[in-house]
């Protein structure tokens, strides 16, 4: 290659990278981590997350095996149509992010190809 100079790969994405605009307040705020030859990783923090203990109905029901002295059963306070919308809404965003990344990879692809 006549004419071009070599130029480090590196320091061409370092120079050329731009951050990205929050266009959210309530998006997680991540922190900048250096490792290895100054590679920039987002990180956020995590917490772990559990349901109440006392999240339960009660039924009455004297027959069960496992009524208390006043015939109550405590059953979990699951909605099952709630957790199916829910179910649903995270099957289509994870199938538009496949998309979305399959896509993006594509266009990577054909940028190359030119």
């Amino acid at each position: 290659t006549e004419g071009k100079e070599k130029v480090n790969f590196g320091a061409m994405m370092k120079k050329a990278g731009n951050k990205l605009a929050r266009t959210d307040s309530k998006h997680i705020q991540g922190s900048v981590r250096v490792s290895g030859n100054s590679a920039e990783i987002s990180t956020t923090e995590h917490k772990v997350q559990s349901a109440p203990k006392d999240s339960f109905k009660l039924l009455y029901d004297p027959n069960h095996q496992q009524a208390d002295e006043a015939g109550y059963v405590k059953v979990p306070d699951v909605e099952i149509i709630n957790e199916m919308v829910d179910m649903m809404a995270a099957s289509r965003a994870y199938e538009a992010n496949t998309v979305a990344i399959s896509a993006a990879k594509n266009m990577a692809n054909e940028a190359l190809n030119i």
